[in-house]
């Protein structure tokens, strides 16, 4: 399996490397409406890491993924000031809503009709940096998070961490490979930058701030013009993972629940979907992505509208 061809978008404030699953499909072969999808990266994995999933994906939906500041071709690190990384939160929010922005104007990507359907950018994040400090997250990482912990220390404690699965698996070993041993073959070797998982690590748990949350919820929020004035139609949002995913990963997904779906002020809705990968993990994009591409599917075309 060969690792897909990255290319450079030269935002204002930064340069992102970044993968297009239609870059060698002609112009005229593309269908005449269709709904984008940026990816966005977990830590220490790039945007490699989506390799098997572009081959399996519907001819309805074209796949755009970057890598983040410090990894392979994009521009540097930020480097952290503020208590728990939210400056840097900020920034990278700002990379994300300027290569939407690229997307949009330089890729020619078609808008979303007057009617729910397909069209316009939906965003998939790999993972999601809630509430941290889960049983498992902490055995496996907590003595990591020391200025003095080496590269190689924290890579190996983060492997560990994402080797964690549902309390009382019968047999682990009939479940598909998590942590470094999903990642095969080239791409493999390619979307795995473990000198990123510390920076990454720094930054990325502050997605909980308030201020934060509420950049983040107005400047992708869609403006909808009323006769008494403009209001905010909240974010739809949908949840995908494998049914075998647990501890941590599961925790995230109950804090989007729990949380994020419930941000719907007076007058705005938001849709929100959920779908599990049966019979694999946090990893089901690489060892199920057929499965993946579908529930992907309906969650964007069908459930959200593609909006």
């Amino acid at each position: 399996m060969a690792t897909p061809n990255f290319h450079l978008a030269k935002l204002s404030s930064s340069e992102l490397s970044y993968l297009d699953s239609w870059d060698r499909v002609a112009v005229a072969d593309r269908p005449a409406v269709y709904t984008t999808v940026v990816g966005l990266h977990g830590i220490g994995f790039n945007a490699a890491a989506w390799t098997p999933l572009l081959a399996a994906l519907p001819p309805t939906l074209r796949f755009v993924a970057y890598n983040q500041r410090s990894y392979k071709g994009s521009s540097p690190r930020v480097e952290i000031k503020e208590p728990g990384g939210v400056d840097a939160m900020k920034i990278y929010l700002n990379d994300l809503l300027e290569f939407i922005e690229f997307v949009a104007s330089d890729l020619k990507v078609p808008a979303v009709p007057a009617a729910a359907g397909p069209g316009g950018i939906t965003v998939l994040v790999r993972s999601v940096l809630a509430r941290p400090f889960t049983p498992n997250f902490l055995a496996a990482m907590g003595h990591a998070f020391k200025p003095d912990t080496s590269e190689q220390v924290f890579a190996d404690a983060s492997d560990v961490w994402l080797k964690a699965y549902s309390p009382g698996d019968p047999d682990e070993s009939l479940l598909p490979p998590s942590g470094l041993k999903a990642l095969t073959g080239d791409w493999g070797k390619e979307a795995w930058e473990p000198h990123c998982l510390q920076h990454g690590m720094a930054w990325k748990f502050s997605g909980s701030n308030a201020e934060v949350r509420a950049t983040t919820e107005k400047a992708l929020a869609k403006v909808v013009p009323g006769s008494s004035g403009d209001r905010l139609e909240t974010l739809p949002v949908g949840v995908m993972c494998g049914s075998r995913t647990g501890d941590y990963f599961e925790d995230a997904r109950q804090v989007i629940v729990e949380e994020l779906w419930a941000q719907s002020g007076e007058g705005r809705t938001r849709k929100t979907a959920q779908r599990l990968v049966e019979g694999t993990n946090h990893f089901a994009f690489i060892h199920e992505p057929k499965k993946f591409a579908v529930a992907l599917e309906e969650i964007v075309v069908e459930e959200l509208g593609a909006q």
